[in-house]
């Protein structure tokens, strides 16, 4: 049995991941504002069943996609779920992605919008950088967009404690604050928010897991990837949350708070900011971009190029109808219920083929 472990494919992997995660949509703040920090104190607690969850789907498709080479994403569902289910959580997916990539190219007009006047459309041309680089194919993706991943984990974690550090409230202060402010969440309680978040993700966070477990070693090593990539994921949501509550007052009502953040403990690097946010967009977009245009046709054909360029078009228009929070609100509430089933019939059914009865 092969047992190799390779650091340098654990880092390479775990930077794909961040890369993919921490798109505008949790780097804006905006993410965890609304399904964690406007919770105060408790939203930690949402971060259990995150841990938690993340951890067990991503070594079941970590390891599965090692196991299967698969050639894309989408065939871990047949896999996973049955011919007849998996057809439907393939179609589930592709709306999904197209949704995700919506709302962060939306965060990306926002942001040059936000900070430095530009017009909305602006920003979302990030989007037609992406399908130039999904045309490179998959191998050049990789080498790309996971060297940005711990470059993007580092800036969100050090600025995050910076404004920990400086901000003279206390966090009971800032959790107590909290019930007086109107913040948006779009739920009731940090249960129902956690779990929705949680369920709405195991399905969107599939692509970069199938590919980190295809690019594995080993099994041994794909489960490791698994652990570091929660790890990383899980201490920069801590950082971010202590932020925000301490600052809550000054960033609760705004669709990027990490902008205020900024403006405030740090002014001189405001500019640079919007180009960190505009790299989050890149990096995710492009990967999700790739895995949409999978599900249609193969690298290196006229028509992967072809829908590439047009699936860019739909992104740029579609994410001009909606603001940034509206999108969010919508695809999660729509993805929470598939990803419930996938969760279930995933954990199930491997369990069954571990004991021989698949």
């Amino acid at each position: 049995m092969n047992t190799k472990v390779s650091a340098k494919n654990i880092i390479s992997m775990t930077g794909l991941f961040c890369a993919y995660y921490f798109g505008a949509a949790f780097a804006s703040g905006r993410e965890m504002m609304q399904f964690f920090s406007g919770f105060g104190i408790s939203g930690f607690l949402g971060l259990i069943p995150v841990a938690v969850l993340y951890t067990v789907m991503g070594m079941i498709i970590t390891e599965g996609a090692y196991k299967e080479q698969f050639l894309d994403p989408y065939d871990f569902f047949p896999y996973s779920c049955g011919r007849k289910l998996g057809a439907v959580f393939v179609w589930i997916l592709t709306v999904l992605l197209a949704g995700d990539m919506m709302m962060m190219t939306a965060s990306a007009g926002a942001n040059l919008n936000e900070n430095i006047g530009m017009p909305l459309f602006a920003g979302r041309c990030i989007v037609f950088v992406s399908a130039a680089t999904v045309c490179l194919g998959l191998e050049r993706i990789v080498d790309i967009v996971s060297k940005l991943g711990p470059f993007v984990a580092i800036f969100i974690g050090v600025v995050s404690i910076i404004a920990i550090v400086k901000c003279h409230t206390t966090m009971a202060e800032g959790n107590a604050a909290i019930p007086s402010l109107d913040i948006y969440t779009g739920n009731n309680n940090i249960a129902i928010s956690s779990f929705k978040y949680t369920m709405y993700n195991v399905l969107t966070i599939l692509p970069v897991l199938v590919v980190s477990g295809g690019k594995s070693n080993s099994i041994r090593e794909s489960r490791i990837i698994s652990i570091t990539q929660v790890a990383a994921l899980i201490f920069v949501c801590i950082l971010v949350i202590i932020s925000q509550i301490k600052n809550i007052q000054e960033i609760y009502y705004l669709q990027i708070p990490s902008l205020m953040i900024i403006h405030i403990y740090m002014p001189v690097i405001q500019n640079i900011f919007s180009i960190i946010l505009l790299i989050c967009t890149y990096s995710s977009t492009t990967v999700m971009m790739w895995a949409l245009v999978r599900k249609f046709t193969e690298e290196g054909r006229p028509s992967y190029y072809i829908l590439t360029i047009g699936i860019s078009i739909v992104i740029f228009i579609g994410s001009g109808l909606f603001t940034f929070s509206q999108i969010l609100d919508y695809i999660t509430s729509i993805g929470m219920y598939a990803g419930v089933l996938f969760f279930i019939v995933t954990v199930v059914n491997t369990v069954r083929r571990k004991t021989g009865r698949i």
